[in-house]
């Protein structure tokens, strides 16, 4: 699931793993999204409400994923070839455990340049799959 997120936020082809990755210290709050951004999200209405009403998933901070990793290992550049340390936030996984919520933000050495993109991660029997768009950047 988390390796989908990545593999999506980076734009990669194929399946790929952050090298550099950091504990986030932000947590994924469904309720503070404003309404338009909500709808650009490919989620239906009641998939986001559902997994609005998860008690207490996606609000960990210091979240740092221990993942049993199956791409290829890849560290992240932005366009000027700024190394990038990448860091999650804790899935908001569905009541089913097929779909999640989750944010993955890339932060450029020395707390340089950063952005962050939300990825709605689907599973499709054995495996996920993901899209993301931007939810941040400085």
């Amino acid at each position: 699931m988390i390796e989908a997120a990545y593999t999506a936020a980076a734009d990669s082809k194929f399946a790929v793993y952050p090298m550099d990755v950091q504990a986030e210290s932000r947590s994924l709050e469904l309720d503070k999204m404003v309404p338009d951004y909500i709808q650009s999200l490919p989620l239906r209405t009641r998939e986001f409400e559902g997994l609005l009403d998860q008690p207490d998933t996606g609000r960990d901070t210091a979240f740092l994923p221990d993942c049993d990793w199956t791409g290829l290992h890849s560290r992240y550049r932005d366009d000027e070839g700024h190394r990038m340390s990448v860091a999650f936030t804790s899935p908001i996984i569905a009541k089913d455990r097929r779909l999640a919520l989750i944010q993955v933000s890339f932060q450029e050495e020395g707390e340089g340049f950063g952005f962050g993109k939300i990825c709605v991660v689907r599973q499709a029997g054995a495996r996920w799959s993901a899209s993301c768009q931007g939810s941040w950047i400085t």
